[in-house]
């Protein structure tokens, strides 16, 4: 009974994990495209970036992924996100503006590139609607992040990213390719474990469980 348990509880842990991983809503990787020259610079106040996005229904962005070459930028360094609103398929007015910070520096969707994937969770998710266009962008706050141009056109890309220099208004299209980066639909819930993680304490569990069982049935010595 308490073998059975045991199990059913950490099943219900599993695919409670399971739902609340962070589900990629645009992926302009380079696993997919490839990158063009993965370093441009890429910090507030100087030089940074904006990405045109749509998607056909509503959707909760609550994290961004940009892909560049491993700068100055480590966990814990601060990012800033803005978003823009769409003005005739160029950037208009700054909708919102906040910092958020590195939380992951990996290799995850760089394919055969040089890049690194560098990994922000937003405190508050970013509502955006069905059917209309917006830029979006993430950029060093007060270190160079650095970002990456795709070497392919992905489908509804123009192989161009807006360029902003001192202020967010004031920008020029950029020929470097299409904005390597990501964007996902939640972020990973703090302190709950990773799937691979649970399924090591899956494990232990059953066979505490088990040991515990066997205890329990040892016949008396008479």
């Amino acid at each position: 009974m308490r073998l059975r348990a045991a199990l059913i509880a950490a099943l219900i842990a599993l695919g409670f994990v399971a739902n609340v991983q962070a589900g990629i809503l645009w992926d302009y990787s380079p696993a997919l495209y490839g990158v063009t020259t993965p370093n441009y610079s890429n910090r507030l106040g100087y030089q940074y970036f904006g990405e045109q996005i749509h998607f056909d229904a509503d959707v909760e962005v609550g994290a961004m992924a940009v892909y560049s070459a491993l700068s100055a930028s480590l966990v814990g360094d601060s990012v800033t996100i803005n978003l823009w609103a769409d003005a005739s398929g160029s950037p208009g007015a700054l909708l919102q503006s906040f910092t958020s910070e590195i939380s992951v520096i990996d290799t995850d969707g760089v394919g055969s590139s040089t890049t690194v994937r560098k990994y922000a969770v937003f405190d508050t998710p970013l509502s955006l609607l069905g059917s209309t266009s917006y830029w979006i962008g993430m950029t060093g706050t007060t270190k160079d992040l650095a970002q990456g141009g795709l070497a392919s056109v992905p489908p509804g890309g123009d192989a161009k990213m807006a360029g902003f220099t001192t202020s967010p208004t004031s920008y020029h299209m950029s020929g470097t390719g299409d904005m390597a980066m990501r964007l996902y639909e939640a972020a990973e819930i703090p302190g709950v474990p990773e799937p691979g993680t649970l399924g090591l304490l899956l494990a232990g569990l059953v066979g505490v469980a088990a040991f515990r069982g066997r205890r329990v049935r040892r016949p008396r010595a008479s």
